[in-house]
C-alpha cells in the first residue's frame, strides 16, 4: 500500500508540474507582449491607451484629437460602418471614448446632411465626400482634419473648445492620478479583509481576503444603484468618500473595543504562507499593471461594461438603457462600480480598471484559503497556481468582462453554502447565512444568468437533500438564503423598469418554445453545441490543461483508493449543473434567426461556463491533493 501511495504522489507531482507548464506556455508570450506595449505608452492617457490597445495608435491619435477639438457638451454624429472602420461606427464604442458627449449614429451615408447646420452638432468626417454625403471644404472654418482622411464637421466657434488630454507628465499629476486610488483600492482591500475577519473568523486569512473584496465592492455597488434611485443627481465621488469612512470608522471602533490580540491575525498569515503564494501574488502585481495600463480596449469591455459604467457617472440610471449595447437588461454591480471609481478618479489610469485584477487577485485568495484548510499547504498554494495560470482566467484578469468577477461569486456562494449547510459548526450561524445570500445576491447582481444559475445551486441542494445528505443549518436560514437573491432580483427588475429597455432573449424564449412545441428540435445544433465543447476542452489557448487536465484525472481515480467525499460531491454537482444550465441556454439560441449556433458559441461560450468549470476544478484538486489530518478527522 505504501509503495503504490508513493507512485500515486510521484505521478501526480509531475501531472500537476505538467499542467503548469502548460499554462504558462500560453500566457507568457500575451502578458510580455501587453506588457511591453505598456511600457512604451506609460506616460499617455487612460482613454488614449484604452483606443490604441483596442485599434492601434491612429485610432487613438484620432480619439484625442476629437477629444480635443469637440467641447463635453457637444453632440456627436457618427458615420454609418459603410464608410469607415466599425470602431468609428458604433455608439456603444464612441461613448467610452467621447464620453461625457452625445453620442449618435447615423445608420445611412445621406442622413449627416441633415445635421450640418443644427446648433452644438459635430460630424465625424470621412473623406471629405464620403460623409457627409456632400463635399466638405477642408478649409471651411467650420472643418478640422486630423488627417487627409479624418476631420470633424462643427459650428466655428466651438471647435477648439474640447479637453486636453490628461497625460501624467508631472509629480503632482503622478501623485494624484496614479499613487492616490491606489492607495484606496488598497484601503478597501484591508477594510474588507477586517470586516470578512470579523464575520468568519474559523477560515484562514487568505479566504477572509478574498470574501472581504467581494463584500466591499459587492456592496458599493448596491449602495451605488440605491442612492442613483433616491438621487438621480448625486456625485458618485462623494458617496465614494463617505462609503470610505463609514467603513474606516467600522475598523478603528473594532481595532478599539476588540480585546484580543491586535496582531494575531499576522501569525494567521505566517502559518498559512508558502513559497508558492509569491508566484500567483506576483503574477497579480504584473496583470494589475497590464489592466489597468492597456484600459478598456475589447468589444465587451468597451462596449457594453465600459460604456454603461462610463454613462453611470455621467447621467446615472438613464444611462443602464441608453448606453453600451442594447441586447438585454444587464445587472449593474460592474457597471455601478465602473462608474463610483470613475466618477471619484476619471480615466487618467484608468482607475476602474484595478477591479478587474482585484477580482483575479480575490479570486486566488479564496481558492489558495480554501484549499488550505482541507489539504497539505504546499499542495494548496501549487494547485493555486495551476489555476492562476489557465489562459483564460489570465485573460479575463487584463480585459474588463464580468465574467470573472461572476464565477468568483458563484465559487465563494458554493463554498459558503456548503460549509453553512453540512460544515463543521461555527460560532455564528447568522452571520454566516448573511454572507452566503450576498454572495448569492452578488451572482444575479453580475450577469443576466446569474439568476439561472442560482436556481441551479437550489436544485443541487435538492439532489443533495434527496441522497440523505442532512444539512445541519436552520431551516429559517437556509430559506433566508435562497430566497434573498431571487428577491433581490424581482426587486431590481422593478425599479430598473422606468430605465429598461426591451427583452430580446425573452422573445427569442417564446420563439424556441413555439419551435419546440411543433416538433422542430434542433437536434443539429445541439448535437454541434456538444462537438463544439468537446473541441473547446483541449483548447489550449483558452483553457490551457485544465480539459485534459481533467480527463487524465480520472486515470489516477483508481490510484487514489478513496471514495468522493460530501464536499468534493458538492462542488462536482454544482459545477455539472451550471454547465449543463449554459448549454440549456445556448440551446435556446439555436432558435435565433439572426445568427447561427457557431456564431453564438464562438462569442462568448467559453467565458459562460467559467463558474461551472471552475467548480469542477475545484473539486478535482480537492479529490488528487494529500488531505490535512484534520480534514480526515473530522470526515
Amino acid at each position: 500500500m505504501k509503495g503504490k501511495n508513493n507512485l500515486y504522489l510521484i505521478l501526480t507531482i509531475l501531472f500537476l508540474c505538467g499542467l503548469v507548464g502548460v499554462n504558462l506556455f500560453h500566457v507568457t508570450p500575451d502578458i510580455l507582449s501587453y506588457g511591453k506595449g505598456v511600457l512604451l505608452y506609460v506616460q499617455k492617457s487612460g482613454i488614449w491607451r484604452s483606443a490604441r490597445f483596442a485599434r492601434g495608435n491612429n485610432f487613438a491619435d484620432y480619439v484625442e484629437f476629437l477629444r480635443k477639438e469637440i467641447p463635453e457638451e457637444g453632440r456627436v454624429v457618427l458615420p454609418p460602418e459603410e464608410v469607415t472602420m466599425r470602431a468609428l461606427s458604433k455608439t456603444p464604442f464612441m461613448q467610452v471614448f467621447l464620453s461625457p458627449r452625445e453620442v449618435i449614429n447615423c445608420t445611412t451615408v445621406n442622413c449627416g446632411s441633415a445635421f450640418l447646420e443644427e446648433d452644438n452638432t459635430y460630424l465625424l468626417v470621412m473623406g471629405l465626400g464620403q460623409f457627409p454625403a456632400e463635399q466638405i471644404d477642408k478649409d471651411s472654418p467650420k472643418v478640422r482634419m486630423f488627417n487627409d482622411t479624418w476631420g470633424v464637421h462643427g459650428p466655428e466657434d466651438g471647435l477648439g473648445n474640447g479637453t486636453d488630454p490628461n497625460q501624467i507628465s508631472s509629480v503632482w499629476a503622478f501623485l494624484a492620478d496614479v499613487v492616490f486610488p491606489i492607495c484606496v483600492f488598497i484601503y478597501f482591500l484591508f477594510v474588507g479583509f477586517h470586516f470578512a475577519r470579523w464575520l468568519i473568523p474559523e477560515y484562514s486569512p487568505w479566504f477572509q481576503i478574498g470574501v472581504g473584496y467581494g463584500l466591499i465592492i459587492g456592496l458599493l455597488s448596491i449602495l451605488v444603484y440605491i442612492s442613483l434611485l433616491l438621487f438621480p443627481a448625486l456625485e458618485l465621488k462623494i458617496l465614494l468618500f463617505v462609503y470610505a469612512v463609514f467603513w474606516g470608522a467600522i475598523f478603528l471602533f473594532r481595532t478599539i473595543w476588540d480585546e484580543e490580540d491586535k496582531f494575531l491575525y499576522l501569525m494567521d498569515f505566517s502559518g498559512t504562507f508558502s513559497i508558492w503564494v509569491l508566484f500567483w501574488v506576483g503574477l497579480s502585481a504584473v496583470l494589475f499593471f497590464i489592466s489597468v495600463g492597456a484600459g478598456y480596449h475589447t468589444s465587451d469591455a468597451i462596449a457594453l461594461w465600459g460604456a454603461k459604467g462610463e454613462g453611470m457617472s455621467v447621467a446615472g440610471l438613464k444611462a443602464a438603457g441608453t448606453w453600451g449595447t442594447s441586447t438585454t437588461n444587464y445587472p449593474l454591480l460592474i457597471p455601478s462600480s465602473i462608474a463610483v471609481w470613475r466618477s471619484a478618479f476619471g480615466n487618467s489610469l484608468p482607475a476602474s480598471k484595478m477591479l478587474f485584477p482585484g477580482f483575479y487577485l480575490a479570486f486566488l485568495c479564496l481558492m489558495y484559503g480554501y484549499l488550505i484548510e482541507n489539504v497539505v499547504k504546499d499542495w494548496a498554494g501549487f494547485c493555486t497556481i495551476i489555476f492562476a495560470t489557465l489562459p483564460i482566467v489570465v485573460r479575463h484578469a487584463m480585459i474588463g468582462y464580468a465574467n470573472l468577477p461572476f464565477a468568483f461569486f458563484m465559487a465563494g456562494g458554493a463554498i459558503l453554502l456548503f460549509d453553512s449547510c453540512f460544515g463543521d459548526e461555527f460560532q455564528n450561524q447568522t452571520l454566516r447565512s448573511l454572507i452566503t445570500g450576498l454572495f448569492l445576491i452578488f451572482v444575479v447582481w453580475t450577469r443576466p444568468e446569474g439568476i439561472w444559475l442560482t436556481l441551479g445551486v437550489i436544485i443541487s441542494l435538492v439532489f443533495f437533500h434527496f441522497l440523505g445528505t442532512k444539512a445541519r443549518i436552520k431551516r429559517s436560514h437556509l430559506i433566508a438564503i435562497l430566497i434573498s437573491p431571487i428577491l433581490f432580483w424581482g426587486l431590481w427588475k422593478l425599479t430598473i423598469k422606468p430605465y429598461s429597455i426591451p427583452e430580446g432573449v425573452e422573445n427569442l424564449s417564446k420563439e424556441a418554445l413555439r419551435e419546440i412545441i411543433s416538433g422542430n428540435f434542433h437536434f443539429s445544433s445541439l448535437a454541434f453545441m456538444l462537438s463544439f465543447i468537446g473541441r473547446q476542452a483541449i483548447h489550449f489557448q483558452t483553457w490551457g490543461s485544465i480539459g485534459v487536465g481533467l480527463f487524465l484525472s480520472a486515470l489516477l481515480y483508481p490510484m487514489r483508493g478513496r471514495e468522493i467525499n460530501q464536499r468534493e460531491g458538492w462542488f462536482l454537482l454544482v459545477g455539472f449543473v451550471n454547465v449543463v444550465i449554459m448549454i440549456g441556454i445556448y440551446y435556446i439560441f439555436a432558435f435565433d434567426s439572426r445568427y447561427d449556433t457557431s456564431w453564438w458559441l464562438n462569442s462568448g461560450f467559453n467565458r459562460m461556463v467559467m463558474p461551472g468549470a471552475f467548480l469542477i476544478l475545484l473539486s478535482t484538486i480537492l479529490y488528487l491533493s494529500p488531505r490535512k489530518r484534520k480534514t480526515i478527522l473530522s470526515e
